[in-house]
């Protein structure tokens, strides 16, 4: 079905004047879709043009939302129909409309204000019970994390644009032309490879894109903790070896000044990792008779804390112990200053140059 969907979509646009490149195709491979390049792609090459016609777009947040809501009601009969039955079967489960029981589960963690798209879309669309209006409801979870673009030029829901999926650090080759009141380009930002998959970035910040998107991206992953800030690296290549821990940990940058020791980062996010260690909701939870949807977002919560506590883990193995400060500070006759962690290759932190990914 999702296939003819894309066929009767692509369709769509070409009919309309847009064109769709056939050097690429959405495909499922290790149980994710994706688009992926079905021959080399050289840089700038245009990937989609989509008429303006056939996006939707408004000039302000909430006008795009209630635009999209008029549309979905129209169904069948919507001018839009060919798109808005592509997106018929997505399920965002985004945070901010999960059962409380199992927002619960990541509501002390961060980035913490889990909620914020509900109370901004209350307070500045004048929503009411956001909950017993569905149309509103699918509206909003369907334009908050498929749509682009600022107030300066357009809050615009973009055909095919959406299909690509998350990437960061490098690894996104998707870039977006917007011509307000002509069409919109999608092109490549860098040559890409025969099969390789094709990725635009949805932003920075782990924490955020699971607030924004529930899911946990995969590396690099970009973590912010209270005040300490870092990024974790997918691993060297095979053929490079570091004998220096038996398991080492995964490779890890600091992109806020390092704490000086385990103790001090423990003791620094005390009051969260308390709730990370010792509240784990049991995956067992009855689900709510009016929620059919809480078993899912109960184990996406247990996902992310699980990402979560291997992230601090990671952090924790790249900085020294206190009492290897004291060691240290024993061995020379001194005090135990924070430089000695860079004398311990174990534990060495790398601090970040980059403040972006």
């Amino acid at each position: 079905a999702a296939e003819a969907e894309e066929a009767a979509l692509v369709a769509w646009i070409r009919e309309g004047g847009g064109s769709v490149s056939a050097l690429q195709r959405v495909e499922t491979r290790d149980g994710l879709r994706g688009v992926f390049a079905t021959d080399a792609i050289p840089n700038d090459a245009t990937l989609a043009t989509v008429p303006w016609s056939h996006v939707l777009a408004a000039d302000a947040q909430c006008e795009a939302v209630a635009l999209l809501r008029r549309e979905l009601a129209l169904g069948a009969r919507s001018a839009y129909a060919p798109y808005l039955a592509s997106m018929a079967s997505y399920a965002p489960n985004m945070p901010f409309l999960w059962h409380p029981t199992a927002l619960d589960a990541v509501a002390r963690l961060p980035p913490h204000d889990w909620t914020r798209h509900r109370a901004w879309f209350e307070e500045a669309c004048g929503a009411g019970d956001l909950d017993g209006d569905a149309l509103t409801r699918r509206a909003l979870e369907l334009f908050l994390p498929r749509s682009v673009g600022d107030a300066d030029v357009a809050f615009i829901m973009c055909p095919v644009f959406d299909l690509y999926n998350h990437r960061n650090a490098g690894l996104d080759n998707v870039r977006i032309r917007i011509r307000k009141g002509e069409f919109i380009e999608v092109y490549a930002a860098r040559d890409v490879a025969k099969g390789e998959q094709l990725f635009y970035s949805y932003g920075d910040g782990t924490p955020a894109l699971f607030r924004d998107y529930a899911f946990v991206e995969f590396l690099p992953q970009r973590w912010t903790v209270g005040e300490h800030e870092w990024l974790i690296l997918p691993p060297p290549p095979p053929g490079v070896d570091d004998d220096s821990l038996a398991v080492p940990p995964p490779p890890l940058e600091w992109v806020s000044v390092p704490p000086s020791s385990r103790e001090a980062f423990d003791a620094s996010i005390a009051p969260m990792l308390g709730d990370l260690v010792r509240r784990v909701p049991d995956p067992a939870l009855p689900a709510p008779a009016d929620d059919p949807a809480f078993e899912t977002h109960l184990r996406l919560a247990l996902e992310y804390r699980a990402a979560l506590a291997a992230a601090i883990d990671a952090a924790r193995r790249h900085l020294p112990a206190a009492d290897d400060l004291a060691a240290f500070a024993a061995s020379t006759g001194g005090d135990a200053p924070e430089e000695a962690t860079m004398h311990q290759r174990h534990y060495q932190p790398v601090v970040s140059e980059h403040q972006e990914l």
